[in-house]
């Protein structure tokens, strides 16, 4: 290299000029990173485009986890019907705060969601929020139907028939289908993947049949009336094996204990001729007579299995009270009632049980131990049409009045009440979202439905649809 001062040339590297002693340097350092540029380059070049494939890795595990939660999310979407110009109707949802409509189904006379005696609730959702499960009516002929809640995949899982219906696993995985043949009315029992594409039939031509899964989804009761008699069963659903538990009975029911065993099992036959309640595990082989002397009984393990709830019928009188997980009798809390309907807690530390007397309709609180904690309401003139809050803390009530609805809610504890609407002309349905801490609920007024959302206690409440009615939370 050359000093620019003198025009010597000096051998690189040169700290300083060998004729005029001028620093080099500077000359030193150009020429280095005249060198290592082009390696500078091409490493920026992988910074870059490493950095580029992270940014984009991010952006697109936000999109997914945006579609997710858009999607999946429990209590973001709610579904609902709506009237169609035509007069026919339409199922739709939406996001909870009234964006991205939907519309999955169209053109129906009628559609019917699926009860969930799990959460004690008719929606159409299954458990992960992907799917919708639904019964439309066209043509005076019922059909069963899948769908996501995108809109997309709309399957008819049955042909056209008298009837038809069916309800998810717990685990969502699975299926149950019934269905009613048009001509001799008989039905048909089936499970099916969470698809319903792929069918196993359980039961064929029965004068009546249902069933239900255990809470992990391994089990199934199977209830069958033929010819006035009838006859129960527990399947395993892994093998398909079936236990007979009772067999041409004149009446019978059964229930699965939260963790799948032991069952509680009523049957009246011929040697129970007065009804009996009995412990027993799932194939049948033990058994253990805890309740007798009863037209017919309602038994069911509160959330946790060390108590259970039960409803007599004897001779038209009803009348509640409360066991301990062996049979032991705990508590007798309501005797002698016209009518008489109950509903545990998901915590299982109360139920709500309705009374009727004189054709009219108390609903009191009590505790796992059979105390009565609050009334929450008396004297109303029609079934209360309860809903019990998941977190437990609110229950809704419906009254009518001078030919006028009214919708409230209460605590728990009959502490606070709030009504959210009166002079109603007509109102379908009220759902929690699953943590209690908002509502949707549907009015009508002068021909005019409107679905609301507010929070729990009524408060915030903000318009969701104009023309929607009987609203149902996803899960």
């Amino acid at each position: 290299m050359f000093c620019p001062n003198c025009g010597t040339e000096n051998k690189e590297p040169a700290a300083f000029c060998l004729n005029c002693g001028m620093s080099l340097e500077f000359l030193t350092s150009a020429v280095a990173m005249e060198t290592e540029s082009p390696k500078a380059r091409r490493l920026l070049r992988r910074v870059v485009i490493i950095l580029g494939l992270g940014f984009l890795c991010i952006l697109l595990g936000m999109a997914g986890l945006w579609a997710y939660r858009r999607f999946t999310s429990p209590g973001e979407r709610i579904a609902y019907l709506k009237k169609e110009e035509s007069g026919k109707v339409g199922l739709w949802v939406i996001n909870a705060e009234g964006t991205n409509p939907v519309q999955i189904f169209r053109d129906a006379e009628e559609i019917q969601f699926p009860y969930n005696p799990y959460r004690h609730i008719s929606t159409p959702f299954s458990p992960d929020n992907r799917a919708l499960l639904f019964t439309a009516e066209q043509d005076s002929k019922y059909r069963l139907y899948r769908a996501s809640v995108s809109g997309s995949d709309l399957v008819a899982l049955t042909n056209p028939g008298a009837a038809a219906s069916g309800v998810f696993s717990p685990d969502g995985k699975q299926l149950l289908i019934v269905t009613q043949s048009e001509q001799g009315g008989k039905r048909d029992l089936f499970l099916a993947d969470r698809s319903g594409r792929s069918q196993v039939e359980l039961a064929v031509d029965a004068d009546n049949v249902w069933a239900w899964f255990s809470r992990d989804s391994k089990r199934l009761l199977i209830w069958e009336l033929d010819a006035g008699k009838t006859d129960l069963f527990s399947l395993r659903i892994a093998d398909k094996s079936r236990t007979t538990l009772v067999e041409q009975a004149t009446d019978a029911s059964a229930s699965f204990s939260n963790s799948g065993e032991p069952l509680l099992l009523w049957v009246k036959d011929r040697d129970n001729p007065n009804g009996a309640l009995y412990l027993t595990d799932a194939e049948g082989e033990t058994r253990e007579r805890i309740l007798e002397a009863a037209d017919q009984i309602s038994a069911t393990f509160l959330p946790g299995d060390k108590r259970i709830a039960v409803s007599l019928n004897r001779a038209g009188r009803h009348s509640f009270g409360l066991l301990s997980a062996d049979g032991s009798f705990l508590a007798e809390v309501v005797a002698g009632a016209q009518n008489l309907l109950y509903q545990p807690s998901r915590d299982g530390r109360r139920v709500l049980v309705a009374v009727q007397q004189s054709g009219k309709w108390d609903v009191y609180t009590v505790d796992a131990n059979g105390r009565i904690l609050a009334q929450l309401a008396s004297n109303l003139d029609d079934w209360p049409d309860y809903r019990l809050s998941p977190d437990g803390r609110w229950v809704s009530f419906k009254e009518k009045a001078d030919g006028k609805l009214r919708r409230y809610l209460v605590t728990i504890d009959g502490s606070q009440q709030v009504t959210l609407f009166e002079g109603a002309d007509s109102t379908w349905n009220l759902a929690f979202s699953p943590d209690g801490a908002r509502i949707v609920y549907d009015v009508e007024r002068e021909g005019e439905i409107t679905i609301y959302v507010a929070d729990s206690d009524g408060s915030n409440r903000k318009k969701l649809v104009e023309g929607g009615y009987y609203p149902a939370w996803s899960n």
